[in-house]
């Protein structure tokens, strides 16, 4: 029994036909069976597809119908239940090289990181690969990235409450440990001649405190680095600057901070509003993934800063 197309099947059941037990075999593998095929449509889950068991592709594409031309496919990476990916491969009826590895396009990875350890109440990872098999992060690009442009998210608490009054306040949240931030802020006037902005790259270990004899030092050879690029118009005054303020070593809470060196004041004395935008560099506060007996990375969020150990 084979499945036949709609005029053949219309041939079998016409008038005057008697169908035989062949043909109604051919109208039964001519139908698609929710059972059979695996899939089918709910209410609750919508569309929803299912593999064979020992199978891993959920969905193929092919080109006028020939079998032999495969263009993509949709497929679980075959790891089973505690790292399952759901993986999109294109031109995979190209011809491949003898030592070449044939990436997938996109990679949807989610496990419960040492879920076999501490059980299922671990927190969920969710990663994205574009030609990347193996994601390590959020999104894990094995290529060139190229975009009209980047926009640091890392905002602080109060963000439209940073005024240009000549005062510092923070931009980060409580900080311990080693840290890094790219930091883009601007400010200005509008039809006033005053405007600045300031590119910045500020890294801190610890947050070491300036004994006396060590501000004379720090001036050449400084321990937490702020290179700040300006740009300008009108007096130095409406310049931008940054700024490590807090407590320093291992318990030392810190944050990092910005202000104008002066007030930019509209015509009823309101303060103008800086425009920061933070982006985080570093991940790993205590460098727990440089320890010889940790394999685990070592990688955070960054939204929760481990206390330093004594």
């Amino acid at each position: 029994m084979t499945s036949r197309n709609r005029e053949t099947l219309r041939n079998y059941f016409g008038n005057g036909k008697l169908p035989s037990d062949k043909h109604f075999g051919d109208l039964i593998d001519s139908m698609l069976n929710m059972t059979d095929e695996g899939f089918r449509k709910s209410p609750q889950n919508g569309f929803e597809v299912a593999t064979p068991v020992g199978y891993d592709t959920l969905i193929s594409f092919f080109r006028d119908r020939n079998p032999n031309t495969r263009k993509g496919s949709i497929s679980f990476s075959g790891r089973g239940e505690d790292r399952e990916q759901i993986l999109f491969q294109v031109g995979e009826d190209e011809p491949y090289e003898d030592d070449e590895v044939r990436l997938p396009v996109l990679v949807l990875d989610a496990h419960r990181k040492n879920a076999a350890v501490l059980g299922d109440d671990t927190p969920l990872v969710q990663r994205v690969g574009i030609n990347q098999a193996e994601p390590r992060s959020t999104l894990d690009v094995g290529g060139v990235v190229r975009a009209e442009g980047r926009m640091g998210s890392m905002q602080p608490e109060h963000a439209d409450q940073l005024l240009a009054d000549g005062k510092w306040q923070d931009i980060s949240p409580p900080l311990k440990g080693c840290q890094a931030f790219e930091v883009m802020a601007g400010v200005g006037l509008p039809d006033s001649g005053r405007y600045s902005l300031l590119h910045a790259i500020a890294l801190n270990t610890f947050n070491p405190a300036d004994r006396p004899l060590q501000v004379l030092w720090n001036l050449f050879w400084p321990r937490k680095q702020i290179r700040a690029t300006q740009a300008y118009y009108s007096r130095r005054c409406d310049q931008l600057e940054l700024r490590w303020h807090g407590g320093s070593g291992r318990d030392g809470e810190y944050r990092l901070q910005i202000r104008t060196r002066c007030q930019y004041a509209d015509d009823v004395g309101q303060s103008a509003r800086i425009q920061c935008q933070l982006t985080s560099l570093w991940f790993d506060p205590l460098m727990s993934g440089s320890s010889n007996t940790d394999n685990s990375g070592g990688a955070t969020t960054g939204k929760k800063v481990q206390k330093a150990a004594p």
